[in-house]
C-alpha cells in the first residue's frame, strides 16, 4: 500500500485527504461549501464522499484532522460532521471522531469566532486543557498567558506544542506510515537580538515527506498566505540552512490561486513573482511536479470572473502554468478536473517513482482548449515531418467524409473525454483517410521509464474501408518502446494500443474506450509497464499474412551450423516450413523452396528493427544499425553455394528467407530475441549476381541455370533494391515455450515415470508435456486396440503399437526430446527389461501410477529402492469422478495408507455412496470373457484427465500427502472432495503389520465416550493384503442395537451387522471387509487384554482360520490409547500348532 493525496473539488474551499502507507488517514481542512438547493452547484458532496471512504476502510474516525486556520472556507460544516468531546450536542451516531486535532495558535487564542470556527476553537481549548489529542502550532511562549489563565503551566503542555522549524511528533518516514511533517508556519520573525514578532499566526504551512521504495516525495501545503509571508518563510529557512525543507513535488497552491501569494501586482496576463516566491516555485519544485489549485475554474480573459477581486486570478494561474511547463510538470485546478461540468477529486499517488497523478484533467471547452493547446504544442513539441504532408486540413472536423472520424471529432470537441483536445483534422484527396490530431494528457510518474511528455500529440487515422483506426505518435523524437507496430520508412511511430483482432474489437468499439486505450498505453509507457515482467518480452509487431516456422536450434550460435531450408506448405502457401539439413544429408527439392539465412546482432547490440522495410536495401540499412552487414552475410553464403551440383542449383534457384534476431531488453533487465523474417521475390542466385559476387553459368559445362563464382572480385556491390515481404517468425514448440504459455517461470525438468498409458495416462502425460513438465518414461505392456480410440489420446495410425511406445512418439513430436518407454508389465517385466525398469524407477523423482490397478498401486507404494514421490490417479468405474492419491515429500504416509483413507471417505460421505458403482454395465469389445470396457465418453475422459493433470501439479507443489476426488455431475458441475492425509501408526505383530490412522483412533475414542461409563464395542472394517501380510483399518462400526454393555462387561450384538458389513464391502468393490473386533475398557482401566479378551481372541482366530487371515482385536482406553492383538495359527518345525498373540 502506498500513500495517496486526494484534493476535493469544493470551489474556493479546502479539504485534502491523506491516506498513508499503513492505512492511517488524515484530513487537512474540512469545508463543505456546497449549496444543495442550487442544481447547478458542481461542488462535491463532501460529507457523503468522506463517509463512503471511511466505510470502505471499515472506520469511523481520522487519525489526524488539521485545520490550517479557521476561515469559513477551511472549516465550514465541521460542526455538523465531526464528533467533538467538549459538548454532548456534538456527539452521536454518524459523527466522525478525531484522534488528534492539529490547529494553529489562533484556534486557541482568537475571540469572536462564529459557527464551525467557534466549535473547533472550543474543542481545541478543551483538549489542550485536558492534555490529550491536540497538536498546536505556535511558539510555546505565545500560549503561556492563556495556559496560566486556565491554571496550567506551559511546561505541562509543552509536549503538545510544535514550533516552526520542527518535525511533528508521532510521524516518521521510517515508521509504518512512511511520512513526516516539517512545520514552516506559524513562525516568529526575529526583528533584532531581543525582539521576535509573530507572523502569520493564524495559518499552518508544512512540508510532508513521503518515503516509498527508497525515494522521497515532498508535498508543500501552503494554506492561505500572502507573498510577504512566503518571503519570510524562505528567508528563515535559508538562514537555518534548511533549503531541503522547501523542496516539493506536490505544491498546494496558496490562497485558491490568488495573485497576492505571488507578488504585489496582479499584472495583465501573468503575475510577476517576488524573488523569494520565484526561488520557491522555480528552483525548489522538482522535475515533473504537480501543482494543485483548490479553487473555482480559471477565469477566461475579459470575462466577468476575470474582473473579480476574489481568487482565482487568471494571471496567477498563468504564472503557475509557466512554472509547471518549464519543469515538464502539471498544473491542476480542482473545479476543472476532469472537466468543469463534472469536477471530481484530484488524486495523487506516492510511488517509488515519485508523485503520480491518477485523475486526468479534461478539456473544459472545445474552442478554448483548441486554441490554448495548439499554441502550447507548437511551442513545446516538434511534430514529425510526415504529418505536414498528410492530406489537407479540414476547416471543420465534423465535415469529414468518414463517419467514424466525424463522430470521434464531435465527441472529443464536446469536451466529454478527460485529458484530450482536438487540435486539427486532415483528409486525403478523395476522402479515403481522415486523421485527427489530438493532444493527450498523460498520467505519469515523476521518474520516467522513458521519455513520455505530459502532453503527447498523436494522430488517429480512420479509413473508408472500416478497418481498425491507427494511432501514430506525432512527436518527432518519440521513443522506441515495447508494443509498437512496424512502420514503413519515414512514418511516425505506431502504437499498438489493442492486441485484439479488429473483427473482435469493433464489436465493442466506442470513441471513449478507444481514446482511453491510448491514454493507458502512454501512461504505461511512462511507467515502464507496457511489458508485464511475468511474461516474455513483446517484440515489435509486424502485421503479415506470411508465416515462417523455424526450429529453435537453427538460431543458436554455432561455429558450423547445419543448413536451414524451407518450403511453402502444400496446404497453405502462406506458411513456410523450415528444417535443418545435416552436412551429409541431401535436401529434397521443393518447387517453392527457400534457403534460410539466420542472422544475429552482436551481443552488445540492443537495437531492433524499428520499421518494416519494403526492399532488401532498406532492410540492410535497418540491420546496419543493429550491427549486421546484410550484404556481406548474403555474399558469403551465395559464394559458398555457387556451383553446378544438384544442391548448388537447388540453393541458388530458391528464394531467400532472411531471419534477423535482435536482442531486446525489457525494463526488468530481462532480454529476449526480437525475431523478424523477410522473404525476397528474387532467387538467391539473382541477389548474388546483383551483389556482383557470382554470375549465371554461360559455359557449355553444366546447367545453364547454375551460377559460378567470379574470379578476382574485390568488393561487393551495394545491396540491391529487391522487393521483400515481411513474415512472422514462429519458433517450433518446445518445453520452454510450453512452460511459458502455461504460466510457469521455468520448465519442470524432474524425472517422472508413469505406469499406465491408457485413456487417463496418455492424456495426462501429453497434457503435462505440453506444459513443459517432467522428463518422461512411460511403462505399459498393452497395445492400442481399436476400442481404445473412443477415449485415448492416440489415433488410428497407432493401433497395434504398444501404448507406451506410441504415446512416447507423440510426446517426442511435441517436445523434440527423447521420451523413455518400456513396453512391459511392471509387475512381471521380462528379463530384458527388468534392469532397465529398475534403473528408471530408482532415478525417478516422481512415480505416477495411472494403471487403474490396485496391485500396481500397492507395488508402487512398496518399491524398496526408489526414492521418488509417488502418486496414483484413476477414474471411478462410472467415469463420474477422478481420484488422485498423492504421497508427501517425506513419504510418512504411503499410497497404501492413502488407499485405506480414500475408502473411508466414501464409506462416511453420503454424496459418494455410489462412488465405486459401475453405471449401465460394461461394453464387450471382443469374444474374451475379460474383454469388457466401461462406458465413459471421450469428452468425459478428456475433462477428468485435464482435471487430474492440473491436480497433480497442485499436489506436487504441496509437501503434504492428500486425497483429492473430483466428482462431475451430469450438468458438468465439478465438486472437489479434498482430505489431507491423516497421520498413521504402524504396529508389527509377528510377521503382519497393522496400520491405523488418527481418524480411526478418533472414531474409537468418540464411540467409547458416547457409551461411558459402560463398555462398548463393534467390528473393524479394513483392507487386508495376504501377499504382503498387512491390514489397514478403515473404520470402526458402532455397537449393534442388540448389544449388552455394563461398567465391567460388553457383549456385542448382531442386529443389522451383516447388512452393514455387506454394504461396506459392496461400496468398495469388496476391497473393504470385516477384519476384526474392537471393544472399550472402562475409565481408569488399562488396555491390557483381560482373560476374557484373550478367550474372545482365541474364538475369533478359529472363526477366521478358514479365510486365511489372522484375527484382529483392538482395545480402546483412556486418553486415546489403543492396544492391538493379532491371533493366528502357524506351523512350527515340529508340526505342533502354536497360538500367536
Amino acid at each position: 500500500m502506498t500513500a495517496t493525496l486526494t484534493f476535493h473539488p469544493l470551489g474556493n474551499a479546502d479539504c485534502t485527504r491523506i491516506d498513508f502507507a499503513d492505512g492511517k488517514k488524515m484530513l487537512v481542512d474540512y469545508a463543505d461549501m456546497r449549496n444543495d438547493d442550487d442544481p447547478y452547484d458542481k461542488r462535491i458532496e463532501l460529507p457523503e464522499e468522506l463517509r463512503a471512504d471511511l466505510r470502505a476502510a471499515d472506520r469511523d474516525d481520522y487519525d489526524v484532522v488539521c485545520f490550517t486556520h479557521l476561515d469559513d472556507d477551511h472549516c465550514c460544516g465541521a460542526g455538523d460532521f465531526f464528533w467533538f468531546d467538549h459538548a454532548a450536542k456534538y456527539q452521536g451516531a454518524g459523527r466522525i471522531e478525531i484522534k488528534e486535532l492539529w490547529v494553529p495558535a489562533a484556534a486557541i487564542l482568537e475571540d469572536g469566532c462564529q459557527d464551525s470556527a467557534r466549535i473547533i476553537r472550543q474543542e481545541a481549548r478543551h483538549r489542550l486543557r485536558q492534555g490529550y489529542g491536540i497538536r498546536v502550532f505556535s511558539r510555546p511562549k505565545k500560549l503561556r498567558e492563556w495556559l496560566e489563565k486556565q491554571g496550567l503551566s506551559l511546561e505541562s503542555r509543552a509536549h503538545l506544542i510544535t514550533d516552526a522549524g520542527q518535525y511533528v511528533p508521532g510521524f516518521s518516514k521510517f515508521g509504518t506510515e512512511r511520512a513526516e511533517f516539517f512545520i514552516h508556519s506559524p513562525f516568529g520573525w526575529r526583528q533584532n537580538e531581543t525582539e521576535v514578532v509573530d507572523r502569520n499566526q493564524d495559518s499552518v504551512v508544512f512540508q510532508a515527506t513521503f518515503l516509498e521504495g527508497g525515494r522521497e516525495t515532498y508535498a508543500l501545503f501552503m494554506s492561505d498566505i500572502h507573498a510577504d509571508s512566503i518571503d519570510q518563510i524562505v528567508l528563515t529557512t535559508k538562514r537555518h540552512g534548511r533549503e531541503d525543507r522547501l523542496l516539493w513535488d506536490i505544491f498546494k497552491v496558496p490562497h485558491h490561486c490568488s495573485y497576492t501569494a505571488i507578488g504585489w501586482i496582479k499584472g495583465e496576463d501573468e503575475t510577476e513573482p517576488t524573488a523569494h516566491v520565484e526561488w520557491l516555485c522555480e528552483t525548489q519544485g522538482r522535475e515533473r511536479h504537480i501543482m494543485v489549485s483548490t479553487s473555482k475554474p480559471m477565469p477566461i480573459k475579459g470575462s466577468a470572473e476575470d474582473d473579480d477581486v476574489q481568487p482565482p486570478h487568471r494571471q496567477a494561474g498563468n504564472y503557475y502554468k509557466s512554472v509547471a511547463r518549464n519543469a515538464d510538470g502539471q498544473f491542476k485546478v480542482t473545479m476543472e478536473t476532469p472537466s468543469v461540468s463534472r469536477p471530481k477529486q484530484v488524486k495523487i499517488e506516492i510511488t517509488d517513482r515519485g508523485a503520480q497523478l491518477l485523475t486526468i484533467s479534461a478539456a473544459a471547452g472545445a474552442a478554448a482548449i483548441v486554441s490554448t493547446r495548439r499554441g502550447r504544442a507548437d511551442r513545446m513539441t516538434a511534430l514529425h515531418e510526415w504529418w505536414t504532408g498528410f492530406g489537407q486540413t479540414l476547416p471543420d472536423a465534423v465535415a469529414a467524409d468518414i463517419g467514424r472520424a466525424r463522430d470521434a471529432a464531435a465527441f472529443i470537441a464536446s469536451g466529454a473525454i478527460p485529458g484530450v483536445a482536438l487540435v486539427e483534422a486532415r483528409q486525403t484527396a478523395g476522402g479515403s483517410h481522415v486523421a485527427l490530431q489530438l493532444d493527450i494528457e498523460v498520467e505519469r510518474p515523476q521518474d520516467l521509464a522513458c521519455d513520455i511528455r505530459a502532453i503527447e500529440p498523436v494522430a488517429v487515422i480512420f479509413d473508408a474501408g472500416g478497418h481498425a483506426p491507427s494511432v501514430l505518435a506525432l512527436r518527432a523524437d518519440f521513443p522506441d518502446t515495447m508494443h509498437q507496430n512496424a512502420i514503413p520508412s519515414g512514418f511516425p511511430r505506431s502504437l499498438c494500443i489493442d492486441d485484439r483482432p479488429w473483427a473482435e474489437a469493433q464489436l465493442t468499439f466506442t470513441i471513449p474506450d478507444f481514446i482511453r486505450r491510448i491514454q493507458l498505453w502512454l501512461a504505461r509507457a511512462a511507467k515502464g509497464e507496457l511489458h508485464d515482467p511475468a511474461q516474455p518480452l513483446e517484440p515489435l509487431f509486424f502485421g503479415s499474412a506470411l508465416k515462417i516456422l523455424v526450429p529453435t536450434a537453427a538460431l543458436a550460435d554455432q561455429e558450423d551450423p547445419a543448413e536451414l531450408i524451407g518450403f511453402a506448405h502444400p496446404d497453405n502457401p502462406n506458411i513456410v516450413v523450415t528444417r535443418l539439413v545435416g552436412k551429409d544429408a541431401r535436401a529434397d527439392v521443393h518447387p517453392n523452396g527457400f534457403v534460410v539465412v539466420p542472422l544475429r546482432a552482436a551481443p552488445q547490440q540492443t537495437g531492433r528493427l524499428r520499421q518494416s522495410p519494403a526492399t532488401l536495401a532498406a532492410l540492410a540499412a535497418e540491420l546496419a544499425e543493429c550491427g549486421v552487414d546484410l550484404g556481406a552475410e548474403i555474399a558469403r553464403r551465395v559464394i559458398a553455394w555457387a556451383g553446378l551440383q544438384k544442391d548448388d542449383l537447388r540453393r541458388l534457384s530458391s528464394r531467400l528467407a532472411i531471419i534477423a534476431a535482435s536482442p531486446v531488453e525489457g525494463t526488468d533487465g530481462k532480454t529476449a530475441d526480437d525475431l523478424r523474417a523477410f522473404v525476397t521475390e528474387a532467387t538467391a542466385g539473382e541477389v548474388g549476381a546483383a551483389l556482383g559476387v557470382i554470375e549465371r553459368n554461360v559455359s557449355d559445362v553444366g546447367s545453364g541455370s547454375g551460377y559460378v563464382r567470379l574470379i578476382g572480385m574485390k568488393d561487393i556491390k551495394s545491396v540491391p533494391v529487391v522487393d521483400i515481404a515481411p513474415a512472422e517468425v514462429h519458433l517450433d514448440f518446445n518445453r520452454d515455450l510450453g512452460a511459458a504459455i502455461s504460466g510457469q517461470e521455468a520448465p519442470d525438468t524432474r524425472a517422472a515415470v508413469m505406469i499406465g498409458a491408457g485413456s487417463l495416462g496418455s492424456q495426462v502425460a501429453i497434457n503435462l508435456a505440453r506444459e513443459g513438465r517432467f522428463r518422461w518414461t512411460l511403462v505399459d505392456n498393452d497395445a492400442l486396440l481399436p476400442h481404445n480410440l473412443a477415449r485415448h489420446a492416440l489415433f488410428s495410425s497407432d493401433v497395434g503399437v504398444p501404448k507406451a511406445i506410441a504415446v512416447a512418439r507423440r510426446m517426442h513430436g511435441l517436445l523434440d526430446e527423447s521420451i523413455g518407454h518400456l513396453a512391459c508389465n511392471v509387475l512381471a517385466p521380462s528379463d530384458q527389461l527388468k534392469e532397465a525398469l529398475a534403473d528408471k524407477l530408482r532415478a525417478a523423482e516422481i512415480i505416477i501410477d495411472a494403471s487403474a490397478s490396485v496391485a500396481v498401486s500397492r507395488y508402487v507404494a512398496d518399491l524398496p529402492a526408489a526414492s521418488g514421490r509417488r502418486l496414483s490417479v484413476f477414474f471411478n468405474p462410472a467415469g463420474t469422478a477422478v481420484v488422485l492419491l498423492s504421497e508427501g515429500t517425506n513419504r510418512d504416509v504411503t499410497l497404501r495408507d492413502l488407499e485405506s483413507q480414500y475408502h473411508r471417505i466414501f464409506q462416511i460421505e453420503p454424496a459418494l455412496a455410489d462412488h465405486l458403482r459401475p453405471r449401465d454395465g460394461g461394453l464387450r469389445y471382443s469374444g474374451s470373457c475379460r474383454a469388457v470396457t466401461n462406458r465413459i465418453s471421450a469428452s468425459q475422459a478428456a475433462l477428468l484427465s485435464a482435471i487430474a493433470a492440473r491436480g497433480m501439479t497442485t499436489a506436487l507443489k504441496d509437501d503434504g500427502a492428500a486425497i483429492r476426488i473430483w466428482s462431475v455431475s451430469d450438468e458438468s458441475e465439478v465438486r472437489l472432495y479434498f482430505r489431507p492425509a491423516a497421520e498413521v501408526t504402524r504396529v508389527t505383530l509377528g510377521d503382519w503389520t497393522v496400520t491405523y490412522d488418527t481418524l480411526v483412533q478418533a472414531e474409537l475414542v468418540a464411540l467409547r465416550e458416547r457409551n461411558l461409563p459402560h463398555e462398548t464395542g463393534g467390528v473393524l472394517l479394513g483392507i487386508s493384503d495376504t501377499s504382503r501380510h498387512s491390514i489397514h483399518i478403515v473404520r470402526a462400526l458402532p455397537q449393534p442395537g442388540d448389544s449388552q454393555g455394563s461398567v465391567t462387561r460388553f457383549e456385542r450384538g448382531v442386529s443389522g451387522l451383516r447388512e452393514a458389513v455387506a454394504a461396506a464391502a459392496e461400496a468398495s468393490l469388496h476391497q473393504v471387509r470385516y477384519v476384526g473386533e474392537w471393544h472399550s475398557h472402562p475409565v481408569g482401566s488399562s488396555t491390557t487384554p483381560s482373560t476374557i479378551d484373550l478367550s474372545q481372541l482365541s474364538w475369533l482366530t478359529e472363526e477366521l482360520e478358514d479365510e486365511g487371515i489372522p484375527a484382529l482385536m483392538a482395545i480402546a482406553g483412556d486418553h486415546g490409547s489403543i492396544t492391538l492383538l493379532l491371533g493366528g495359527r502357524q506351523r512350527a518345525p515340529d508340526g505342533v500348532r502354536k497360538e500367536c498373540a
